[in-house]
């Protein structure tokens, strides 16, 4: 899982800063302009919200299940979206690649 941690952590920091330019030369609220123009702008915007909320479905039950804290992911996505969500899979696959096992999987919890 080590290749997949640096391949997530990358996808993250690229799409940080990528998403800084935006919040640079537009401000934090400038994608809303942007996404009340018309009807492909409403559903760019529909499509973002019900696949984080897709994410966060999955993500807060397996954050519990691996014993990660669920609550800095959701801020994050709520704060900064596919950020976030990219931070919490980077995380999840660096923890795996250190050898941190849930309990409910590990030999000794049976």
């Amino acid at each position: 899982m080590k290749n997949y941690g640096i391949v997530a952590s990358l996808a993250c920091i690229a799409f940080a800063a990528f998403t800084a330019w935006p919040v640079a030369t537009q401000g934090y609220f400038g994608f809303i302009a942007v996404h009340t123009q018309g009807p492909w702008g409403y559903q760019v915007i529909t499509d973002l919200v019900i696949a984080l909320m897709l994410f966060l479905v999955w993500m807060i039950p397996d954050a519990r299940r691996h014993q990660l804290p669920a609550w800095p992911f959701v801020i994050a996505v709520f704060a900064t979206g596919s950020v976030g969500a990219l931070a919490y899979v980077a995380v999840r696959a660096w923890r795996e690649g250190t050898g941190a096992q849930d309990t409910a999987q590990s030999p000794s919890a049976m």
